[in-house]
């Protein structure tokens, strides 16, 4: 690539002379985001070189490439970095354009803003636009409909710019804002331009991870191609699912498409690898339609699936809070489209993944550990269908079932029976979930319907006034305040008046609440005692074993895999392993290896102990490297050939130490070769 330096600095004046040159914001550019903040801190500059009456002040580079395609004899430039400062310069001098009334100067001014009678001098991206043209073609600034910066700081620019520019001649304008603002202007001559864009870290507004893609995809094309791209792919994205989830969509799209545990961070690399060797046009057309899914699978903008029965779990996950299932839901949900798998065996696993993630919340306050499963588990299901001639869903059910048995119908009844210390959202998910269950007219707890909220059935403070009515049961239920059996749900109108009354005021106040599947309780027997309307705690008692019973009923385990008891499996991702963290293998029996590699794919090998498991692994890497692994084991000298095992190809290597050697020896070649993409191991605790 070839940079052309045009001078060391040169003003924004000479930028906006040259003559006839037009300077295009291209497509892949992000849309014009300075803010009033941005625009003041211009203000105060040109100020302080009014009051100062220095010579000059550092504006930022600006970076433009030659637009070979054009074929005006002018000049056209496609700004690679710089379009905030040159917007909000020509943006502000139209704003003090409109306070000069001699012609002569409005022409000398008006210049520099236009390439001639028809064409501006400067073009922003599509987005941006259609603004910028009307602060122009509109004398009026009552047309203005503030729906983007460019209008929000016009307007801005025109009631302040003179409280701190004083000097509003044309001489002294030109001399602050055009001569003295100075910037380092390079061009890009040869080469792809959007290698400069990548490493871009100047003043103003950041790249984020959409920009850095949008650019990838779009930089190097034709300037029709960008716009044809744009307009018939990247902007339907941004319609469906937002600028600001973009990022989102390219972590739990690419985890998918790659099977790689990538970071937020790692977002751009592995998109370039995934794009890596295919068609630009291909790769938008499969971003465009994965982004409808994910619309799908977040609710954005309301969005359902077309499946009932489907998208009534996909709206349970929205309503968790949860995403860590998307990439799992990419890859099954495509499955399911291309007649793959059936609705009923796509209905089956979810469930079974929702009763997974709801009773793990529950219990353990987290879905943590999730991420990683659900990374594999469709390609692993498949696999084990396949193999043993079962149902997708019954090979879902064994492959989680030492996921399951961590979340067992004992420890779920144990959290329910104890649910002191849940967070507000999960119990909110849990009421609502069992007050809709097999109910016709559901109500909800979602972000915009406030109309519900938890109510305790036994006060946080309830009076003293009223202890003597409970007796014995006022110890019980105060320490039991925050139970399940003591929540509910009440619309909010209605709170406010029931707090902290007996409980015979709270039942007339909320008369609708009564008719809550939630609220049964308040027409049991055991409510009204002695004339009274009590909530004991007999009938603190009896409404737990209701609400467990229908927990259990909602989130129910298949009866035909074992998840009660003790867990009889673990497995350990290499990659996430600690070397400090190898001890706790002593003692323990390795089952089974998984081997995954880049194309999705993986390898499970029996094992009978750690012995047998390194001669495995040395076996697979040998076929992928043979050089490495002698290298690697050449380190390792015995005495006795009895120390030494012998792999299937006839390599020799040393196998006589401890399991947490054999550990560390795993953990170092795995992470020193990078040969196989992961690798996961199967073990019992004895």
């Amino acid at each position: 690539m070839k940079l052309q330096l045009e001078s060391p600095v040169q003003s924004v004046f000479k930028i906006l002379t040259e003559d006839g040159a037009q300077y295009i914001i291209p497509v892949f550019q992000r849309n014009y985001t300075w803010q009033k903040k941005q625009c003041e801190e211009l203000l105060r500059d040109c100020k302080k070189l009014q009051v100062s009456g220095s010579d000059s002040h550092f504006f930022g580079p600006i970076i433009i490439a030659k637009d070979h395609t054009s074929e005006d004899e002018n000049p056209r430039y496609i700004v690679i970095d710089g379009q905030q400062r040159l917007t909000t310069i020509s943006i502000l001098i139209k704003a003090i354009l409109n306070d000069i009334v001699d012609e002569d100067e409005r022409k000398e001014l008006s210049a520099l803003l236009h390439k001639d009678k028809t064409k501006l001098k400067l073009k922003p991206n599509n987005k941006d636009d259609k603004a910028y043209q009307k602060i122009f073609s509109s004398g009026d600034r009552n047309n203005n409909n503030m729906n983007s910066n460019i209008e929000v700081n016009y307007e801005f620019f025109c009631n302040n710019y003179k409280t701190y520019i004083t000097d509003t001649s044309i001489k002294g304008i030109k001399d602050i804002i055009l001569k003295r603002l100075l910037c380092v202007v390079i061009k890009i001559s040869e080469g792809d331009p959007h290698i400069v864009f990548e490493s871009i870290n100047s003043k103003g507004v950041h790249l984020n991870c959409a920009d850095l893609i949008r650019n990838f995809m779009l930089m190097s094309l034709k300037s029709e191609v960008q716009n044809e791209f744009y307009n018939s792919y990247w902007m339907k994205i941004e319609e469906e699912i937002g600028d600001i989830a973009i990022e989102n969509f390219m972590f739990y799209f690419l985890r998918y498409k790659l099977s790689s545990d990538i970071k937020k961070s790692e977002i751009y690399s592995f998109f370039q690898k995934y794009a890596k060797d295919k068609e630009k046009k291909d790769i938008l057309i499969e971003l465009e339609e994965y982004s409808k899914l994910y619309a799908v699978f977040t609710g954005i903008n309301g969005k359902q699936y077309n499946k009932p029965k489907i998208q009534q779990y996909i709206k349970s996950f929205i309503e968790l809070d949860k995403d860590v299932q998307i990439s799992y839901l990419f890859a099954l949900i495509t499955d399911f489209e291309n007649n793959k798998i059936s609705e009923e065996e796509v209905v089956k696993s979810l469930h079974l993944i929702e009763t997974l993630m709801f009773r793990k919340l529950f219990i353990n306050n987290t879905t943590q550990g999730l991420n990683k499963i659900f990374l594999h588990l469709h390609s692993k299901i498949v696999k084990v269908a396949q193999e043993k001639n079962i149902k997708y869903h019954e090979s879902c059910y064994e492959i989680l079932s030492p996921e399951l048995a961590k979340v067992n119908n004992d420890k779920f009844k144990l959290a329910l029976n104890d649910a002191i210390n849940i967070k507000a959202k999960i119990t909110k998910y849990l009421l609502q979930r069992m007050e809709n269950y097999n109910n016709k007219y559901p109500i909800h707890f979602d972000r915009q319907n406030q109309k519900y909220e938890i109510d305790h059935i036994f006060a946080k403070k309830k009076a003293d006034k009223f202890r003597t009515d409970y007796g014995e049961d006022w110890d019980f239920l105060n320490q039991n305040i925050e139970g399940i059996a003591n929540l509910t749900i009440m619309e909010k109108v209605n709170n406010g008046k029931a707090s902290n009354k007996s409980d015979e005021h709270k039942s007339s106040v909320d008369e609708d609440g009564n008719k809550l599947w939630l609220n049964e309780y308040r027409t049991c027997p055991e409510y009204i005692t002695t004339g009274k309307k009590l909530f004991t705690k007999a009938v603190f008692e009896k409404r737990q074993k209701q609400l467990i019973d229908r927990a259990f009923e909602i989130w129910h385990l298949p009866d035909n895999i074992k998840v009660t008891g003790k867990i009889e499996a673990e497995k350990i991702d290499i990659s996430e392993i600690k070397y400090d963290e190898l001890n706790k293998f002593t003692g323990t029996k390795p089952t089974k290896i998984f081997i995954f590699t880049d194309d999705n794919n993986y390898k499970d090998i029996q094992v009978k102990d750690w012995k047998g498991c390194i001669i495995k692994i040395v076996e697979e890497f040998y076929d992928l490297s043979p050089q490495d692994m002698k290298d690697y084991w050449d380190m390792f000298k015995r005495s006795s050939n009895d120390d030494y095992s012998k792999t299937k190809q006839g390599f020799k290597f040393a196998t006589c130490m401890n399991t947490k050697d054999m550990m560390r020896n795993i953990k170092k070649m795995f992470d020193k070769y990078n040969l196989v993409h992961n690798i996961e191991i199967e073990y019992n605790n004895f």
